[in-house]
């Protein structure tokens, strides 16, 4: 009995031990790939597929990427900024990233690109209205709109 006891002891205690956070996110940074280099080759190689870029695009791209990658990097890890602050802040960042990436690519590329983004964009609003309760009832309690 008392060998059970023991393990049931060291189990809870293991448990306790790794299910800790260690840390806020602002501290760790964000999501996803922790290196600006890496989260750019990923986005760049991503866009090849999805709009077919040739060899000089993806190399302009990828620089873009490489630029907004480390910009964003920089915003997140700013303790000084207010929320407000950082939207803000982002939200110029990706308006300069898109411009970018606007030059870089054809008119062709850049319509598909934009309905690309409007998908995904619809898919996270789908998936935000799916977390509404039966009720009809966002997690606050209120009415969903109509």
């Amino acid at each position: 009995m008392k060998k059970y006891a023991m393990t049931f002891v060291w189990l809870l205690a293991c448990t306790l031990v790794f299910a800790q956070h260690g840390g806020d996110q602002k501290d760790k940074g964000h999501k996803g790939p922790g290196d600006p280099k890496a989260a750019a080759a990923k986005h760049a190689d991503k866009l090849k597929a999805d709009v077919a870029l040739d060899d000089t695009q993806y190399i302009k791209v990828k620089a873009v990427y490489e630029t907004y990658e480390q910009e964003q990097a920089t915003v997140r890890r700013d303790t000084s900024l207010t929320k407000g602050q950082e939207k803000t802040k982002m939200k110029a960042l990706r308006d300069n990233r898109d411009a970018s990436l606007r030059a870089a690519l054809t008119a062709e590329q850049w319509k598909k690109w934009e309905a690309l983004k409007q998908e995904k964009k619809d898919a996270k609003n789908a998936r935000k209205d799916g977390k509404k309760g039966k009720d009809g009832k966002d997690g606050a309690g209120n009415d969903e709109k109509e």
